[in-house]
């Protein structure tokens, strides 16, 4: 499915609806870096944003500082999460065996401005 979504401002929408506009959004995360949102010289933790928009890019929490991407809008927005697992297990030569999955979730909310996800597919 090819992505549908309309640019808009950059914003951040926090989880009680407060709305904040600005110039850009970024996000800050990492191993050593607390995980923040900033717009302009403001920043909010990534657990309190309900969803954010680069200006490019629309995103929705899907967990506490799990964000995915919305790869559709309308009168019913898709969202999709792209993550990788890899497992190692021992195999009967007493070798080692790894291998790699990439899963995608898909989340689905009843148009913009809603604080919350609705469904996973």
């Amino acid at each position: 499915m090819p992505n549908t979504t309309t640019p808009t401002e950059p914003f951040v929408q926090l989880k009680d609806g407060e709305k904040f506009k600005g110039l850009s959004v970024e996000r800050n995360s990492g191993l050593f870096v607390k995980d923040k949102i900033f717009i302009g010289d403001t920043s909010f933790k990534s657990k309190d944003v309900a969803f954010y928009s680069t200006g490019h890019n629309n995103y929705a929490n899907v967990g506490r500082k799990t964000f995915a991407t919305q790869v559709a809008d309308g009168k019913i927005n898709l969202y999709s999460y792209l993550y990788t697992t890899t497992t190692t297990s021992m195999n009967g030569h007493g070798g080692m065996s790894t291998s790699t999955h990439q899963h995608i979730n898909y989340y689905v909310q009843k148009g913009m401005g809603v604080a919350c996800i609705g469904a996973k597919l």
